[in-house]
C-alpha cells in the first residue's frame, strides 16, 4: 500500500513538472495558484465536478490506470509458439493489465484496431470468470433480503467498472490516430460502458454500435433478447474526417450475380434486352433471404457487365434542359421534369462512353448506367445477423469437441475487421478467450492478401476439471486458445492455399502470471 502511495505521488509530481515547464506563472513555490490559472484560462475552465459516471471505487480505478508499476518480465516460450523465428503475431500469457503496460513500451500509437469481448458481468461462471462481485463482509444483511440483493448488484457493477476502467484507459494510448476500439457487450453493462468510454475516449469520438442478432432465445420470460452490442469508439474521429477516412463493406451475393449475368450474355449472344429480361426473372426466383436478392435493381446487362439504370434528373428541380437524341429513332427523348442532372457537355461525354441507358424509343426518359463492378462496396449497416449456433458448430468441429461455450463468430469478426482495418494493421484483443480474433485475422489475410498482425492477451485461467476441455488435456484457457490458432491456421491454409499468410505466433509469458489450479 505504501509503495502504491509513493507511485501516485511520483506521478503527480511529474504532472506538475510538465505543467510548470509550459506555464511557470501558474506556480508559486511549487503550489498551483488559482488566480493565475483563471487569468490564463478563464473561470469557465474550472469546475468542482462534471457530468459522468460515478462508482465507489472509481478513484482506485483512476489510480490504477495512472500508476506505472514494473510489469512482470516477458519470456519467449518457444515450445508453445509456432514459427517463432518468423512470425510477427504475439500471444501474451498473463494478466491483461500487465500485458497492456508491457505493450505501452513497444506499441504506443501503433495499434490500429482493438477488439475485446470482456466478461459481461452476468453473475454466471463460464470457463472464464464472468462475475465481478465482492464477497459480502456484512453479517447484518440476510442473503435473501432485498437490501442484500441491492448491495450485491451494486458491488457487481462497482467491481466490474473498476476492472474495466484502467484497461480501457491504457488501451487508448496504444491506438493510432485513425485507430478504433470495438467492445462486445450486452445490455447489463452497456450503459455503464458507454459512460466510461465517453470519459476516456471522449464523447465526440463515439462512432456508434453494431448490433449482432444471433438468433431467437425461447426461454425468456418477457422479451426474447437475441442481440448483443459492439460498441465503437475512434481514437480521433476528427482526424478520420480530416483525412477522409471512410468505412465500407463489400456487398454480399455479388459472385452469383456476375456468374448469372455472364451466362445470360453468352446465351443471348449480344441480345442484351433479352438477357436483361431473363436476369430480372432470375432475381424473382431467389428466396427473400438470398444475399443476391437485395441487389435485384442491378437487372440490366450490356457488353461491360451488369448495371442498374439510375435516375438522371436534377435533384430538387431546375436542371438544364436540352435535346438528347434516341440512338435508334434519332428523335429527341423525353426530358425529365426536373431537368437533366448533367451539363450538355457532360452528357455528350456519357453518350460517347455508352453510359446512358435508353428505352425502346424516345417516349421514355433515359437513365445513367451504374455498373455493379463500380459499386461493390457500401456503408456498413449497423445490424448484423449471424446465427451463433453455427459458430459453435464450426468451433466444435475444429477442436474435436465442445471445448468453449458461446464463442464469438469468427466470420462476423472477419466482416468487422474488413470494415475497420487496413491490410497492414495491428489488431489487439486483450480478452483473447478462445482466440476468435486471431482466427478472423488469419482468415481475412488469406482472402484479401493482407499483412495484418494480431496480438492476443489472456490470463492463464484454469479450466474446470469437470469440463470436456480438461478431459482432453487442456489445463488453461491459454492452452485452448493457442491450439485453436494452430488448427485454424492449418484449416485456412488447406482451404485457401495462401502461402503468404502468417499462421504463426510467439507466446510471451509474463513471469509471475498466476495459473489457477483446476476448479471442480
Amino acid at each position: 500500500m505504501e509503495e502504491r502511495k509513493q507511485d501516485l505521488l511520483e506521478w503527480q509530481k511529474e504532472n506538475r513538472k510538465k505543467l510548470n515547464e509550459h506555464f511557470p506563472s501558474l506556480f508559486h513555490q511549487g503550489i498551483l495558484v488559482r488566480s493565475e490559472w483563471l487569468k490564463l484560462f478563464g473561470e469557465d475552465t474550472l469546475r468542482d465536478d462534471r457530468y459522468g459516471l460515478f462508482w465507489p471505487s472509481k478513484r482506485t480505478a483512476i489510480q490504477e490506470a495512472s500508476l506505472k508499476p514494473a510489469f512482470p518480465t516477458p519470456t519467449l516460450n518457444v515450445a508453445c509458439s509456432k514459427n517463432a523465428s518468423e512470425t510477427e503475431n504475439l500471444y501474451i500469457e498473463g494478466d491483461n493489465l500487465d500485458g497492456l503496460r508491457l505493450l505501452c513500451s513497444t506499441h504506443t500509437g501503433k495499434i490500429q484496431c482493438i477488439y475485446i469481448d470482456p466478461p459481461y458481468n452476468t453473475g454466471k461462471n463460464f470457463i472464464y470468470k464472468d462475475n465481478y462481485h465482492r464477497k459480502m463482509k456484512s453479517k447484518i444483511l440476510h442473503k435473501h433480503s432485498s437490501a442484500f440483493d441491492q448491495q450485491w448488484r451494486e458491488n457487481m457493477h462497482n467491481d466490474w467498472l473498476t476492472m474495466m476502467y484502467p484497461r480501457l484507459a491504457i488501451a487508448r494510448q496504444l491506438l493510432t490516430e485513425d485507430g478504433v476500439i470495438l467492445i462486445s457487450i450486452d445490455s447489463k453493462e452497456f450503459a455503464n460502458l458507454r459512460l466510461i468510454c465517453d470519459e476516456l475516449y471522449g464523447e465526440q469520438n463515439y462512432v456508434g454500435e453494431f448490433i449482432w442478432s444471433g438468433g431467437r432465445k425461447n426461454d425468456a420470460k418477457f422479451i426474447s433478447i437475441s442481440h448483443e452490442f459492439i460498441l465503437v469508439y475512434g481514437k480521433n474521429v476528427s482526424y478520420l474526417q480530416q483525412h477522409r477516412k471512410v468505412w465500407r463493406e463489400k456487398k454480399t451475393g455479388l459472385a452469383e450475380i456476375y456468374k448469372q449475368g455472364k451466362h445470360l450474355a453468352k446465351k443471348y449472344n449480344g441480345q442484351y434486352r433479352e438477357a436483361s429480361r431473363e436476369l430480372k426473372k432470375w432475381f424473382r426466383t431467389l428466396p427473400e433471404n438470398h444475399p443476391s436478392k437485395q441487389h435485384s435493381h442491378y437487372a440490366a446487362i450490356d457488353e461491360k457487365g451488369v448495371y442498374f439504370p439510375g435516375d438522371i434528373s436534377w435533384p430538387g428541380g431546375g436542371g438544364p434542359v436540352y435535346d438528347v437524341l434516341h440512338p435508334v429513332t434519332k428523335k429527341p427523348v423525353k426530358v425529365p421534369a426536373r431537368g437533366w442532372a448533367y451539363t450538355e457537355q457532360r452528357m455528350k461525354e456519357f453518350l460517347q462512353a455508352d453510359l446512358i441507358h435508353f428505352g425502346i424509343d424516345e417516349t421514355t426518359i433515359p437513365c445513367i448506367k451504374r455498373y455493379l463492378h463500380d459499386t461493390e462496396h457500401q456503408v456498413p449497416y449497423s445490424v448484423f445477423y449471424h446465427d451463433g449456433r453455427r459458430a459453435m458448430k464450426r468451433l466444435r468441429k475444429l477442436m474435436d469437441g465442445q471445448l468453449f461455450p458461446f464463442p464469438k463468430d469468427e466470420r462476423l469478426m472477419k466482416k468487422v475487421l474488413e470494415i475497420v482495418t487496413q491490410k497492414e494493421s495491428i489488431v489487439l484483443d486483450f480478452f483473447a478467450g478462445s482466440s476468435t480474433t486471431a482466427h478472423a485475422v488469419m482468415q481475412l489475410n488469406a482472402e484479401d492478401g493482407g499483412k495484418r498482425k494480431f496480438i492476443m492477451i489472456q490470463l492463464p485461467e484454469a479450466i474446470p476439471a469437470t469440463s470436456t476441455a480438461y478431459h482432453q488435456g487442456y489445463r488453461t484457457i491459454c492452452e485452448l486458445g493457442q491450439e485453436r490458432i494452430r488448427r485454424a491456421g492449418e484449416q485456412i491454409f488447406q482451404e485457401t492455399g495462401s502461402q503468404q499468410t502468417d499462421y504463426g505466433f510467439r507466446v510471451i509469458t509474463l513471469s509471475g502470471a498466476d495459473k489457477d489450479t483446476a476448479v471442480d
